[in-house]
């Protein structure tokens, strides 16, 4: 419960990130290489928390991290 509690904190943070055009518009190219960097983080954590709760899943990981999130 804890868990989804905090995710659906940094959702909600990166929701703000994502809508505020003056934060991008300041950060620049490089904000943007960053913002990607973070959406790649979360991407890696939903694939943990998915192993998480079915064992069964744990299978695919290496494979979901390998062609799905890069940095």
């Amino acid at each position: 419960m804890l868990g989804e509690m905090a995710s659906l904190g940094w959702k909600i943070e990166l929701y703000f990130l994502l809508t505020s055009s003056l934060t991008l518009a300041k950060r620049g190219k490089e904000g943007e290489k960053v913002l990607v960097r973070v959406l790649n983080i979360m991407q890696g954590q939903c694939y943990i928390e998915i192993c998480e709760r079915n064992p069964t899943q744990e299978q695919f990981f290496y494979g979901w991290i390998a062609n799905r999130v890069s940095l």
